[in-house]
């Protein structure tokens, strides 16, 4: 097992920080609570390049754990996987260019190659499982209380050469137990078969938790009225949407830019985008963006005009994206470089609300 022996400064303190208690979650809206499944929504590193991102995990259960790593690339297909097994309180780091140098094989490696500006990268996603426990006969489970809601994890995006570091959370998806699945279902008449079926607005198949539009809309419900829904079948809700907004700031020196990274819960050729951009006098342009990968990555400088720019000559403003219900994240990646001096990056999650 490789440990975080490098970057402990940094990475304890951060840890420190940011750890919160267990049965702390609130189903169906992305927070960082201990969790069944982490999910690295993106990595993006320079094929030829010094940049890396690092992904350290924590073990918050008294007992070892066993997981089950997988890496796809940009549209979900499969590239790599292996099992690793975390001891109790184990802190673990993995980095996205070990894994490329190497135990992905050369031809799976290939699948995650990405050309773009003259420049080839790395790009795809991880999921981290926790694994049912292997019970001898006559033990517990001990995921009996918790529901194996026992991982956290944390993004480093890393630049030795370049003197940068900037991290945010990764996603926590919790399982929830059985008697709160049931609260969230709901009856739909399958429109071939005339059967009604039950689904549920919160939990996949796994009863793993989704982030749809329709997800946030029932728990809206919930805590604007104070009442958790009985047991399901509930009345169904439909055609809700989401609503992204952020700031944007790039400076005008020739290296710096910001990148929007859109998460799709699964690949989609079809799905757009509306974009609205505005700079700090409220001018405004809008367009349509496509995103068909599940990980989807634009500079942010293509798409807002020079024109849009403050006083200093520095582009700055705002951006509204508009987007359907379905479980939809996105993050914001800054790299501000100074000529002569320091260089820094910045990585944030992107605040949404229903339309």
């Amino acid at each position: 097992m490789r440990r975080a022996f490098i970057l402990i400064p940094v990475l304890i303190f951060s840890l420190a920080a940011s750890v919160v208690p267990c049965g702390a979650q609130l189903f169906g809206v992305p927070d960082d609570v201990p969790a069944r499944r982490i999910i690295v929504p993106f990595f993006d590193i320079e094929v030829d390049g010094t940049d890396d991102f690092l992904i350290v995990l924590v073990n918050t259960f008294n007992k070892d754990i066993d997981l089950h790593l997988v890496l796809y690339d940009r549209d979900t297909s499969h590239v790599y996987n292996d099992t690793r097994t975390m001891t109790a309180g184990d802190v673990e780091l993995i980095g996205v260019r070990d894994l490329t140098l190497g135990p992905i094989p050369s031809g799976a490696l290939s699948r995650l190659v990405v050309e773009e500006n003259g420049k080839s990268y790395y790009r795809g996603e991880i999921f981290i499982d926790v694994q049912d426990p292997v019970l001898e006969p006559g033990e517990s489970d001990p995921f009996v209380n918790n529901q194996g809601n026992v991982l956290l994890g944390y993004i480093y995006r890393i630049d030795v050469a370049q003197g940068t570091l900037s991290e945010c959370n990764a996603l926590h998806v919790q399982k929830g137990a059985t008697s709160v699945i049931e609260r969230f279902e709901y009856i739909e008449t399958d429109p071939e078969t005339a059967e009604e079926v039950t689904k549920n607005y919160i939990f996949d198949s796994e009863g793993l938790e989704r982030f749809t539009a329709n997800a946030l809309a029932v728990i809206d419900d919930w805590i604007r009225t104070g009442q958790l829904p009985q047991a399901g079948p509930i009345p169904p809700i439909t055609g809700n949407s989401f609503e992204f907004g952020f700031r944007y700031f790039i400076p005008s020196t020739e290296n710096s830019e910001a990148y929007l990274i859109v998460w799709n819960e699964y690949p989609d050729e079809d799905h757009s985008l509306s974009f609205y951009v505005f700079d700090e006098y409220e001018n405004a342009i809008s367009s349509g963006v496509d995103v068909p990968h599940q990980v989807n990555i634009f500079r942010l400088s293509e798409y807002i005009p020079a024109g849009f720019v403050n006083p200093d000559n520095h582009r700055a403003g705002w951006v509204r994206v508009f987007t359907d219900g379905r479980a939809s994240l996105m993050w914001v990646v800054e790299h501000l470089d100074v000529p002569g001096g320091p260089s820094m990056d910045g990585m944030r999650m992107v605040p949404r609300s229903l339309q």
